[in-house]
């Protein structure tokens, strides 16, 4: 019985880790009330027209490989370094991330069934040999602050994965 227990701790474990992330971004959600009203306030003026449908807490270390964000602040689960909001319009789910203050900084779109732009994958034939860009599902990726266009495009080999960003001209940006 104590085995079984022990069993049941570590599968229940795993189960709630695998539930904090969501779309490969590392983050957990959080309930409308834990937000800031800065950030709440802020992703309803931003996207009147849509329905906000969840809020997470994106630690400052994340978003470097989730955003492209680079920040310098330390990261404290009780008080994240940034939110995310999740938002659905017109049958499109974005994901726009916030400061603590409610300063959007980056907005991203789920893209299925859409090519990539033909020098981002002739870019990945040549840098990743026997990678493959997982299907054809992909994000794009507005920073804010410029309005430049980013693709987060996932690429495998075997059991490694690897998250690559490039600009809307097929050039790599890291």
């Amino acid at each position: 019985m104590k085995k079984l227990l022990i069993v049941c701790a570590i599968v229940a474990g795993a189960w709630t880790s695998k539930a904090q992330n969501v779309e490969n971004f590392n983050f957990r959600r959080v309930d409308k009330e834990v937000v800031p009203v800065e950030v709440s306030g802020a992703a309803e003026r931003d996207f009147k027209n849509a329905r906000v449908k969840e809020y997470f807490a994106v630690p400052a270390e994340f978003t470097e490989e989730d955003w492209m964000v680079t920040s310098n602040e330390n990261t404290n689960a009780e008080k994240p370094d940034y939110y995310s909001v999740s938002v659905e319009e017109n049958g499109n789910t974005y994901y726009a991330l916030y400061t603590k203050s409610g300063k959007r900084i980056s907005t991203q779109e789920n893209i299925n069934n859409v090519r990539l732009p033909e020098g981002i994958v002739k870019d990945i034939h040549k840098k990743y040999p026997g990678y493959k860009v997982e299907s054809d599902k992909y994000t794009r990726l507005i920073n804010e602050s410029d309005k430049r266009v980013y693709y987060r495009v996932t690429i495998q080999k075997g059991e490694t994965v690897k998250h690559l960003f490039y600009s809307e001209h097929g050039k790599a940006v890291k």
